[in-house]
């Protein structure tokens, strides 16, 4: 029994470090103040690093989230003439978290020896980075990025993060002075 209790208390535990992190870093001579539109930055065909996260599926959600969030925050998009250009990237990367979980409360030995048990977790650590550019210049003046463990297969869950990743990230857009 006191084995699944700490068992238990390690899965909770690794299940805290999966949690979203979202980062976001902007030009500080950028006048934000001044956008109101916005179109699809350009992007060439590529092959996608993450093959879950990178599918065609997926970037379109990945898309229409961007633009419902963008929407949704008073933007517009247009075809001509847009005060800022968006683009987003997905990436993807194997990891290997090790946790030691001692099974007995106060580093006690038990019989000679220490007690401890070890639970690996292989996942993948997926990234969403969005990009805001100058359309004059093609110059970044605003880049946001969520990242966060990637784990299983399941569409909809995958569509969850990805809606959530979008609204955490665009909610540090426009930057604050």
């Amino acid at each position: 029994m006191r084995s699944l209790v700490f068992g238990l208390l390690g899965l909770l535990v690794l299940g805290g470090c999966s949690t979203m992190r979202v980062t976001s870093d902007y030009d500080r001579d950028a006048d934000f103040s001044q956008l109101r539109t916005f179109d699809w930055m350009p992007t060439p065909p590529r092959r996608p690093s993450a093959p879950r996260l990178g599918n065609l599926f997926m970037q379109r959600r990945i898309r229409e989230a961007l633009e419902r969030e963008l929407t949704t925050k008073g933007y517009r998009n247009v075809s001509r003439d847009p005060d800022f250009l968006v683009a987003f990237f997905t990436a993807a990367e194997d990891r290997v978290a090790v946790q030691r979980i001692n099974e007995y409360w106060g580093y006690r030995r038990y019989r000679g020896r220490w007690v401890t048990r070890v639970h690996v977790d292989h996942y993948r650590l997926g990234t969403l980075i969005v990009d805001i550019v100058d359309p004059r210049g093609r110059e970044l003046i605003w880049r946001g990025w969520a990242t966060d463990a990637v784990r299983g297969r399941d569409p909809e869950r995958m569509e969850n993060k990805m809606n959530e990743a979008v609204v955490r990230i665009l909610r540090e857009f426009p930057p604050e002075r």
